[in-house]
Parts: C-alpha cells; sequence; structure tokens
C-alpha cells in the first residue's frame, strides 16, 4: 500500500470516528488536488534521497498537511514521528532577540545601553556596543573560537581578550554567535533567572508549546539525530554555548502563529528584530519583507552540521510552511518554493539529486574520467540529477583553485560554460581561474561576457576595471 493511501484511509477513518473535520482541529485539512500535490512533493523529495524529515503546513491557521518522512538516525530503525524534536540552528537564535526585546517593552532594557553597562570588567570596546548591535551583528565582535571553548564561561573568556574591534558598532557586520552568547547573559542578569527558566516562562508557556525542549541530553527521547548521505551519524557533542530552544515542527507553528499575533511583542519590536545592515545581511529573525509599512513575509532558515531548518510564513497569504530535516540535503529553499507553487496553482516540480555523491569517486582520480563520468550520467540519467544549476563543477573547479590545480580548474569551468553557455556565472569563474593564472587577457574576456549576460555583476564589473589597470 502507498504512504499516500495509507494516509488518506488513516485520515478519513479519524474523521468517521472523531465525528468529522470541525471535531478534529489537529488533524489536517484536505484541500482539494493540494494534498495530492504535496504528497508528490514531500514524499517524492524522500524517495529521491532529498529530505528527511518533518513537514508542517498550515492555511489560515489550520494545519493543512503534515507529514514526518524517514528515520530518527543513521541506523534507519526507528521513524521519525509528529513529535520528533529537532536541532532548527540559528532559528533558535529568535528566543534571545525576542526575551530582549520583551525586556525592552517592559522597561528593564534599552537598546542604546551598552555592554559595560552589564559587564565592566570587559575592555574599553565594551563602551561603543550597544544592545541594538548585537541583535543585529553589527557589534564588530569575532567568530567563536569553538576549538577553544567547553562552556559559556570559556566563551567569555575569549571575549575578554578581543584587543580591539575591527570596526565602529554600527558600521560593518560579522555573523557571530559571541553577540548570541551576550544576549543571553544579559537576559540573565536582568532577569534574575537563568536563560532556560526566563525562556520557558516568558516565551515557551505564553505561545502554548509544550514539547520545545532547551540544551537536551544527547540520550533524550523523541530527539533527532543527524546523519550524512552515508547514514553515518553526527558525532555527539555538547554546544559549549547554552540556551538552544529544540522544537517539534507543531511548537514551531505555536512559536510562529503567537510572535506574529502580537501576543509576545509590539510590532514595533518585531521591526527592529527585522532590521538588517544591509540588503545583504538577515536581521535578527531573518527575513522580514514589509509592504505599505506593515509585515508581509517571514522566513528564517537554520542549520547546525547536518541538521537543517526552514520556515516560511507568508502572512498576506497566511501561508505557513516548515521545513526540519536531519539530513541536510540542501534543497529546503527549493522544496519551499514548490510548495508556494503547489497553492499558488502553478506547475511544481520534485528536486533532482546533486551530482557530487554520484561523481565524487571519479573526479578524484582524473579530470578526463570525471568529465566523462559528467557526460555518461547526464546522457543517461538527466531528469533525475541536477544538471541545470552547474553547482557540482563550480565547487569542483574552486576545490582544483584552492589545491593550486590552476590548469585543472580552468578546463572543468570550460567544460562549465560549455554546459550552461547563457548562464552568467560560468564566465565569472573560469575569468577567475584565468587570473590566477595571470592570463588577463583571457580574464577580461570571460568577465566581459558574464557582465553581458549580467549586467548586475557587481564583481565583474571590478575585475574589468582591475583587469584594465593592469593591462
Amino acid at each position: 500500500m502507498s504512504q499516500y493511501i495509507q494516509k488518506t484511509i488513516t485520515s478519513l477513518l479519524g474523521l468517521i470516528l472523531l465525528g468529522g473535520l470541525v471535531a478534529c482541529s489537529n488533524m489536517p485539512i484536505p484541500l482539494d488536488g493540494t494534498n495530492t500535490n504535496l504528497d508528490k512533493l514531500l514524499i517524492g523529495s524522500h524517495e529521491r534521497g532529498l529530505f528527511n524529515g518533518n513537514v508542517l503546513i498550515t492555511k489560515q491557521g489550520k494545519i493543512v498537511y503534515q507529514n514526518s518522512l524517514g528515520f530518527i538516525d543513521g541506523s534507519k530503525t526507528v521513524r521519525l514521528t509528529p513529535q520528533t524534536v529537532f536541532n532548527t540552528g540559528s532559528i533558535a537564535k529568535e528566543f534571545n532577540a525576542v526575551g530582549i526585546m520583551l525586556l525592552i517593552e517592559r522597561g528593564q532594557l534599552s537598546l542604546d545601553d551598552t555592554l559595560a553597562q552589564y559587564f565592566p570588567s570587559l575592555p574599553i570596546w565594551a563602551e561603543q556596543i550597544q544592545i541594538k548591535h548585537l541583535l543585529n551583528y553589527t557589534s564588530g565582535l569575532p567568530a567563536v573560537n569553538w576549538n577553544s571553548i567547553k562552556n559559556p564561561e570559556d566563551a567569555f573568556a575569549d571575549i575578554m581578550k578581543v584587543k580591539s574591534l575591527p570596526f565602529v558598532p554600527g558600521e560593518g557586520y560579522i555573523y557571530s554567535n559571541n553577540n548570541v552568547l551576550l544576549q543571553r547573559l544579559i537576559i540573565t542578569k536582568v532577569s534574575g533567572q537563568s536563560f532556560t527558566d526566563f525562556t520557558f516562562e516568558n516565551l515557551l508557556k505564553p505561545s502554548g508549546m509544550s514539547q520545545a525542549i532547551i540544551d537536551p541530553g544527547l540520550n533524550t527521547p523523541e530527539l533527532a539525530v543527524a546523519f550524512n548521505n552515508n547514514y553515518f551519524n553526527d558525532s555527539s557533542i555538547v554546544i559549549p554555548i547554552h540556551g538552544w530552544v529544540h522544537l517539534t515542527t507543531q511548537d514551531m507553528q505555536k512559536w510562529l502563529t503567537a510572535l506574529h499575533s502580537g501576543k509576545l511583542i509590539s510590532d514595533a519590536s518585531l521591526k527592529t528584530l527585522f532590521k538588517s545592515h544591509s540588503k545583504n545581511e538577515l536581521g535578527a529573525l531573518g527575513l522580514g519583507k514589509y509592504e505599505n509599512n506593515t509585515l508581509s513575509y517571514h522566513q528564517h532558515h537554520g542549520s547546525s552540521r547536518n541538521f537543517e531548518a526552514l520556515v516560511s510564513y507568508d502572512l498576506s497569504q497566511d501561508l505557513m510552511s516548515i521545513l526540519f530535516t536531519n539530513k541536510k540535503d540542501r534543497k529546503l529553499f527549493k522544496i519551499a518554493k514548490e510548495i508556494d507553487n503547489i497553492f499558488a496553482g502553478e506547475n511544481f516540480s520534485i528536486p533532482k539529486k546533486p551530482v557530487a555523491p554520484a561523481l565524487e569517486k571519479y573526479c578524484t582520480q582524473s579530470l578526463e574520467l570525471c568529465i566523462n563520468s559528467y557526460k555518461d550520467l547526464k546522457e543517461k540519467n538527466y531528469a533525475s540529477f541536477d544538471f541545470e544549476s552547474g553547482s557540482f563543477l563550480n565547487r569542483l573547479g574552486y576545490s582544483l583553485l584552492r589545491q593550486g590545480r590552476t590548469q585543472d580548474a580552468i578546463e572543468i569551468f570550460k567544460f562549465l560554460v560549455s554546459e550552461l553557455p547563457e548562464a552568467a556565472n560560468p564566465y565569472d569563474s573560469l575569468g577567475e581561474a584565468y587570473l590566477t593564472d595571470q592570463n588577463y587577457v583571457e580574464a577580461l574576456k570571460n568577465y566581459q561576457k558574464s557582465l553581458l549576460l549580467n549586467p548586475s555583476n557587481d564583481n565583474a564589473k571590478t575585475m574589468i576595471r582591475k583587469i584594465k589597470e593592469q593591462l
């Protein structure tokens, strides 16, 4: 029996036993044709080995699709369930950001407060960093040295060693977890509670989140374990910075609903958290789009080793999609886009398999075998593999450049250009390889071709100017 038929029968039996749809508010509401297409997309992605995880989709506040596809760890012995808890990476940083704004609204903090007010032992640069700089990662604090720290005390000690900042706070951007650490420490100082207790009391409980876990132990029941494409589990580690909220898809839905209903913080505070240093960076809550001064879209992506998560909330359509995986295949954005297409009544397609796993063993042997194997795979399995993006060849070319194999990199990029002659990026990559080889004439020619195909390619503009100066 197919998964789709089995799921449909289960849903119908549930409706009969519970007296109809209205009496079963936590059961997915069937949408004519839409659920069939969502099954095709999600189950198809799983069958292609591109999605092992949980998905939850709501429309107008009601669950319209929910599924658990795959296994809780690499042993493939226990299947995922809706109660499985996932590490969502950077999405968990929303909780400390919202916690900061909650304390500001209560008058216990100010965005303009400096680090020196809370941590007087820090060096003099702490007088320049304000809380608002921690929220949008413009403090100038360096990246966390994960190799040297074992606990929050080590992390703070590392911050104490920072002699100077690379830029004036507010004038640059470094996506550093030191900002997250300090937000959580400030919440602890101001509230008089541990970050865990504060978060449970002020954020999780008011949102109705009943299954979320903060800093779960390695043997916590229902906790997903991440694994790679060879089904090897990630090695067990304890994250030295504390305060990471792990979630089920249902609790993620409750969080987003509470966040956008004004239940936790005001619209003005939300807007503060969506502010970013530039259009190329994200704010504390990820991406927020505003239309006529009203939030219309919220998307946030997170990852941690082989965990990956993506939440997308189109407020204008009241459509929310939540995708959690414990086997990172980097297809969540593609799947989310196809979900939007399905609800828009447009054509959709199942993501294709990445080329890399099928070709890596050949491409480590010889360049000729690599290219011939690529051509053979494309001829025989074009419909199943992603040849359109050229991402595998592009990554391979840059890997060769980093190894100092410049001529091999040039050959790979030349092949990529022949495969995608109307795409701008392959010419840009080939231009860089020629530039590394100090072949300025060919480098200039390829950068110019890239700019012709993509007039917005600022890198090509810069390199053309520099090469002409060199010539």
